[in-house]
């Protein structure tokens, strides 16, 4: 687990960036991300599918680049991330620890051999790893099982 974490609710602030939807807003987006919950340049790069150097050059550089930019469908990811991240911590009631926690453990959410139905989508590994290795399509699962067991929908 990521020594990078806040003890609690009251040492967050809200900045403009968390609602913020332009290049600038997703940069502090993943800026903050990489500070708070001690994902890397790495992890972001292995989502994106992107090479690290460039992912980082990106950052870095606020989105200018000898190259330009990362692509657009890759920040539209960057995005769909973004907004995973502030449903779960909005269901943890902002508590760092618990988004640490739920992203390095290891789920096992089966009876025997069978998977539970309320079972999270990265069973059998770390969200991170989930996340890290199927990119926009696990983001996207990760959403929707997050809104079915925040809102007691079906899966």
């Amino acid at each position: 687990m990521s020594s990078k974490k806040a003890d609690s609710t009251r040492e967050m602030t809200f900045s403009s960036f968390f609602q913020g939807d332009s290049e600038a807003d997703l940069i502090e987006q993943v800026e903050w991300v990489e500070e708070k919950l001690g994902l890397s340049d790495s992890f972001f790069s292995k989502m994106l599918e992107v090479e690290e150097d460039l992912f980082a050059n990106w950052r870095i550089g606020n989105g200018t680049i000898p190259n330009g930019t990362i692509p657009v469908d890759k920040q539209d990811c960057l995005r769909e991330f973004w907004q995973a991240i502030t449903h779960i911590l909005s269901f943890l009631n902002y508590d760092l620890t618990g988004v640490l926690t739920m992203l390095e453990h290891k789920s096992n959410s089966e009876v025997g051999s069978v998977k539970l139905a309320t079972a999270p989508p990265w069973t059998g590994s770390s969200l991170k790893t989930y996340l890290e290795t199927h990119g926009l399509r696990g983001i996207q699962t990760v959403s929707a099982w997050m809104q079915s067991v925040r809102f007691a929908d079906s899966f």
